[in-house]
């Protein structure tokens, strides 16, 4: 048995997993779930580990961009990890079944405007062109060299029964010179295996955000996030 003394999400009640939280005395108490436990299979009930889970596969895709991930381990908490922080941002735009258009790469304060004239994304590649960024962005070119492109696309509607019900794929581009006077494209390649997943499912959305980066690639600034 453990005693929660910060409260990073709120007050915790009910269970995660295999951990049950309790709330006794004004203190909220972490244990295990009895070997006996049987999860509920009400609708309410069977929802919400849906909903979890959906939010969790989200939350990894995110994760996996190791630009992105820098970014919201900056917004996080030093108590959690940046995971858990794009978990609690994103779990508010999941239903049970999917995840909405409003859920973002990036955290939502601060992303800097864009202008998209092309954006394209299908099984081989992602393409985004935009207008000039401008000097309005707060972006230093003295330590901001490079811009990139972050990507994760949401599957759904498999071919197949066996699939999952839904996918996401995590992707980036390469690198590009970052000018704020010129406009920019970006292309990522889509490999083969995930053009095959890719290929397998009927129904397609993207999620889109741009990441500025110094000379040693750490992420700085970020867009506001698109979709495609």
């Amino acid at each position: 048995m453990g005693i929660l003394s910060k409260k990073v999400l709120g007050a915790p009640s009910g269970a995660v997993g295999d951990v049950q939280f309790s709330y006794r005395n004004g203190q909220t108490i972490i244990g295990t779930r009895p070997a006996s436990f049987m999860p509920g299979f009400d609708e309410k009930s069977v929802n919400r580990r849906k909903r979890f889970g959906i939010t969790a596969k989200y939350s990894q895709a995110v994760n996996a961009i190791t630009s992105l991930k820098s970014l919201w381990d900056d917004v996080t908490p030093n108590i959690i990890s940046p995971f858990n922080g794009i978990f609690k941002a994103s779990y508010p735009y999941v239903t049970p079944t999917d995840v909405t258009a409003s859920a973002n790469l990036v955290p939502q304060l601060f992303g800097f405007d864009v202008t998209t004239t092309d954006v394209t994304v299908d099984e081989t590649e992602i393409s985004v062109s935009i207008d000039p960024i401008g000097t309005n962005a707060e972006i230093d070119l003295d330590v901001e060299k490079f811009i990139q492109l972050a990507a994760v696309i949401k599957c759904t509607d498999g071919t197949l029964d066996t699939l999952p019900s839904i996918l996401f794929l995590p992707l980036k581009s390469a690198n590009v010179v970052l000018n704020l006077a010129n406009p920019l494209s970006f292309t990522i390649t889509i490999s083969d295996q995930d053009s095959d997943a890719y290929s397998m499912y009927d129904t397609h959305l993207t999620y889109l955000a741009l990441v500025t980066l110094d000379e040693d690639g750490n992420a700085v600034h970020y867009s506001k996030g698109f979709n495609a």
